[in-house]
Parts: C-alpha cells; structure tokens; sequence
C-alpha cells in the first residue's frame, strides 16, 4: 500500500511522542510542522530528532541526535539497544551483528523511554532518511524500534499531496491503490 503518516494529519496533536527520522519537517512539510508544534505545546507531545544535522524548529525537543548524515542507523541501533537493555538482554533477542552500538547516550535513553509511554507514540521517516544511502538500514531500525516500544511507523508525505499521487498511481513504483507495480524480470505482486 501507499505510505502512511501511521495517523490521521489531526492525530499528530494528540500523540504522547514523535520520533522524526531524516526530517526537517518545518520546510519539508510545514502543515505537519504545525500540527507537531501545537501537540508539543498546547498538549505535551515529546518530540525526538534523529538527523544528519541540527534542524530549526519553533517547539520544544526532548532530543536531536545528529550525525555528518552517515550515523543515523548508528543513533537509531541505540535508542533500541537502550531500550532493550530496560526489557531483555539482546543477545536473547537475535540482536544483528551489524548493529553494532557505541555507547548510549542520555539522550538515546530519553527517546526510548518516551516511545515507551503514553497512547499514540509516532515513528516517522522523512525525505532526509528516505534519500540517504543507507536507507534499507535505517527503515529496518526505525520499524523494529516501531515494533518493541508499541509506536506507529510512518512516512512523511515528500511535499504537496504526494500521498495521493501515490494512491492514484502516479508515481513508477506504485499502481491505482498505492499497490506495488512488478519491475520487469519479477514476478507479480500479490
């Protein structure tokens, strides 16, 4: 299917926590920026960035970790080792090699503790993450990290209405519905 937010554009207002991977989510989609400031000042939403670098945004942030772009897999494979740390051992859980992790810091704790609580709690992966070379990585963590700490995953829209040019089937990759379309060579999606 086409990408989702994980919720309703009115929702963001009301999640507990907002992790926001590969955004700057004021100038990419300032509608969601909006939506996101009046969550976190009006009704409390903890927001976390995860970022190749350091963003301009007008609410208040629980963290930003940024790296030169190339460490936000790195951040990511933190914030769940943190995360596993408070609910098993991770060798237990078939923690994967290639994630390795340097040593977490306060901040890594204060986003896994956030996307452990409250009601609605929001992963969202941006332009920024869907753009960056090692993307495959960096979706794999932000959909387990989604999955262990009970938060949505989701994908900001990449400008105006892309979401629906996507449900129509405007793009390459997507037919009417947002259904995948088979590459040459493969066989037919189901």
């Amino acid at each position: 299917m086409a990408p989702t937010l994980g919720c309703s554009i009115a929702g963001l207002e009301r999640a507990s926590a907002i992790l926001l991977v590969g955004s700057d989510v004021r100038r990419e989609v300032p509608i969601i920026a909006h939506r996101i400031r009046k969550g976190a000042v009006r009704m409390g939403t903890k927001v976390a960035f995860v970022n190749p670098r350091p963003v301009d945004v007008r609410f208040p942030v629980q963290a930003s970790l940024t790296s030169n772009g190339l460490g936000m897999a790195q951040h990511l494979a933190a914030i769940l080792a943190r995360h596993y740390a408070r609910v098993a051992a991770p060798h237990r859980l078939g923690w994967p090699r290639r994630w390795r992790v340097s040593a977490p810091t306060p901040d890594h704790e204060r986003v896994a503790t956030m996307l452990s609580q409250g009601e609605l709690r929001l992963v969202l992966l941006g332009a920024l993450a869907e753009r960056h070379a090692s993307f495959a990585e960096i979706r794999a963590l932000a959909a387990a990290l989604a999955e262990v700490t009970g938060a949505r995953l989701g994908y900001l829209p990449e400008g105006a209405n892309a979401v629906g040019a996507s449900l129509a089937g405007a793009t390459p990759h997507r037919g009417v519905g947002g259904r995948p379309v088979a590459q040459p060579g493969s066989p037919r999606p189901t």
